[in-house]
């Protein structure tokens, strides 16, 4: 009984959906044919039975966009703008991205706001100038007025919050780069940002902005003087941040200094980070040895300064104090001399083993920094054959063992590399060359002067010649490539009709032997 009661609603079920699809697809049809004898109509200027045919689509099918737009179009025709758009609203509503539909919609709007222009009413035709940009997102023009008419009357709110709308709703337009309008209009977000100081998001539009190939000396203008304010809001932290340190406010300086990177990317506030770290680090161990001996705990002050050399070995103040430890507890052994002979002359070789240990801990720190990581991991292995137990040294070892591998995976990653383009360049595939030095010098900075010979011949194959000129001057002085440097300017200055630069540069080619007879 059950098993017939489910398969009578199966098939209830399996009915109403075929039925439901065969509707659909007769509505549909029903709709183009209507659609058809409209269009008909409109072509005959037979407006009213054109709409009267399109109001039975909508019926039919509400979601036909088609149909609404028809209408609003038709009304347009007879100059009835208010009932125009909406229908062409809800056109737009229904397919969003339609261009026609979207060209049509915001020509009602900046008509209206046309017309509220006319009567003085700014703010309405303000309002009537953003539904057209929402409209019709690529009208740049629009853009353009409606921020400059925000940007006159104060209105930097509206101007910001339109801001990545714009972006993008314009990709295509952008990537053109050639349409002055939507520069202009991002210049203005750009300067509202500016003025609200936000100047990641003033930078980020400026960016944009100077994407399109269009001369804009306000962009300009902006673009230095948000360098110059972010530079002085730099430099103000950066004072900050060393008034705290020089207090002993690590922790404070550092957070100033990670809002200042936020503004600047300027070296110097990673060099202070890394300086008030290191001081921070400094001052930590040297408290914690010095209470260490007011608990005349020497021994433990000993090995936790011989601990700070390991990190800092070049601080003088570590050095003092461990030679200060050192002598307070020679003299407790010489006090002791007497009583146990034996006690003192291990205490000596504990002296000469840490002699030996920070000798050779400093010789692996100085490796270390040049990134001569094998030597330094040598060097370590010594220190910790005479402290076995120290972890901070095994850790060490560990760390220096993973970033040699890192090191010699990245330079040989770097030769492999740097081999497939010269064997683009010979094989005279330019274009593969020019991209594939690209993501070498992206990828391997510390490279650059390395691929720059090659990819000035690149460019310069590729009449790229300001990049060929950049690349051969990171070469200028390098007397191996005097020929080649002489050359790329040379033809360079060539191919821009400079003749007098280029046979300046052409004659100071060695003639020996066959580089480039042309």
């Amino acid at each position: 009984m059950k098993n017939r009661n489910y398969l009578s609603n199966l098939l209830c079920v399996t009915l109403l959906f075929f039925c439901s699809i065969l509707f659909s697809a007769h509505a549909s049809e029903e709709a183009f044919t209507l659609i058809k004898k409209a269009k008909d109509h409109l072509n005959l200027f037979h407006y009213d039975q054109a709409r009267a045919l399109l109001k039975q689509v909508i019926q039919i099918d509400p979601e036909n966009w088609e149909a609404f737009y028809l209408i609003g179009k038709s009304l347009l025709k007879q100059k009835n703008e208010g009932e125009a758009e909406k229908y062409l609203a809800k056109a737009h509503e229904l397919n969003p991205s339609e261009l026609d539909c979207q060209k049509a919609l915001g020509a009602v709007y900046i008509s209206m706001a046309k017309q509220a222009q006319t009567n003085g009413k700014t703010i309405e035709m303000n309002d009537y100038l953003h539904k057209a940009c929402r409209s019709y997102p690529a009208g740049t023009k629009i853009w353009e007025s409606l921020f400059s008419n925000w940007w006159r009357s104060g209105e930097y709110v509206k101007i910001t919050n339109e801001g990545d709308f714009i972006l993008k709703e314009n990709k295509r337009i952008l990537e053109q780069g050639d349409d002055k309008n939507l520069q202009q209009a991002l210049v203005i977000v750009a300067k509202t940002h500016f003025r609200n100081g936000n100047f990641p998001a003033a930078e980020e539009f400026l960016t944009a902005a100077s994407r399109i190939r269009q001369t804009n000396e306000e962009l300009y203008s902006l673009k230095q003087e948000i360098k110059a304010r972010a530079e002085a809001s730099a430099r103000a932290l950066l004072d900050t941040a060393q008034k705290e340190s020089d207090s002993g406010n690590y922790d404070k300086a550092l957070e100033i200094l990670e809002q200042a990177s936020k503004t600047s990317n300027a070296t110097e506030i990673q060099e202070m980070v890394d300086r008030i770290q290191k001081e921070a680090g400094v001052q930590k161990f040297l408290i914690a040895a010095n209470d260490l001996r007011k608990a005349n705990k020497h021994d433990e002050a000993l090995e936790k300064l011989e601990e700070a050399s390991i990190q800092f070995p070049e601080d003088e103040r570590i050095a003092n104090l461990l030679a200060v430890v050192t002598k307070t507890i020679e003299k407790l052994q010489a006090e002791e001399a007497e009583k146990n002979a034996k006690l003192i002359a291990e205490k000596r070789q504990k002296l000469e083993r840490a002699q030996q240990y920070r000798f050779f801990i400093k010789e692996a720190q100085g490796h270390e920094n040049e990134k001569n990581f094998d030597i330094a991991i040598i060097a370590y292995e010594k220190a910790l054959k005479l402290n076995p137990e120290s972890d901070a040294l095994k850790k060490k070892i560990e760390s220096l063992r993973i970033s040699s591998e890192k090191e010699k995976a990245r330079q040989n990653a770097f030769a492999i590399a740097r081999g497939d383009l010269e064997a683009l360049f010979t094989r005279d595939r330019f274009e593969d060359a020019y991209e594939k030095g690209n993501q070498i010098i992206e990828t391997y900075k510390e490279g650059k002067n390395e691929v720059a010979p090659i990819m000035a011949q690149v460019c310069l194959k590729l009449q790229k010649f300001d990049e060929a000129k950049a690349f051969s001057i990171v070469f200028e002085t390098n007397k191996d490539y005097k020929n080649l440097y002489h050359y790329v300017i040379g033809m360079a200055a060539f191919n821009g009709g400079e003749n007098d630069l280029a046979l300046e540069h052409l004659k100071q080619i060695d003639g020996k032997g066959d580089f480039r007879p042309d």
